[in-house]
């Protein structure tokens, strides 16, 4: 009645899951846009608050910097957004276990998008 060649079956083992950096990589592109766009605020603060700046009138090479400057700086941060929503997605719908990371990057980085977007808007209505 008793086999002593019966082995006792084995734990299953469990799946191998990717580490959550992806999700940790989603949130980190939100903020390095941030970190750049308050040093750019800053810069163009330090620039503006130069004594004599409201008698002087701004020449065009100055005025063209400021708007390429500006506009640079917007479509690197909206790229870096878009790049972080989909990076956010891949966490989401990928094989992690932790999918909260990569909700709440997508989040994150999807008003951050909205909101350049919206402000953006708002400036060529104005």
């Amino acid at each position: 009645m008793y086999d002593a060649n019966i082995q006792p079956p084995s734990p299953k083992q469990p799946a191998r899951q990717w580490p959550p950096f992806m999700g940790m990589l989603s949130i980190l592109t939100v903020a390095f846009p941030v970190i750049i766009f308050c040093a750019y605020c800053m810069i163009v603060y330090y620039w503006v608050s130069q004594p004599g700046f409201e008698t002087e009138l701004m020449s065009e090479t100055e005025i063209m910097n400021l708007g390429l400057g500006t506009l640079a700086m917007l479509c690197g941060v909206i790229t870096v957004s878009v790049v972080g929503i989909a990076v956010g997605l891949g966490a989401l719908f990928g094989r992690t276990a932790n999918k909260v990371l990569g909700l709440i990057g997508v989040v994150m980085n999807g008003f951050l998008l909205v909101s350049l977007l919206c402000g953006f808007l708002l400036f060529l209505l104005a």
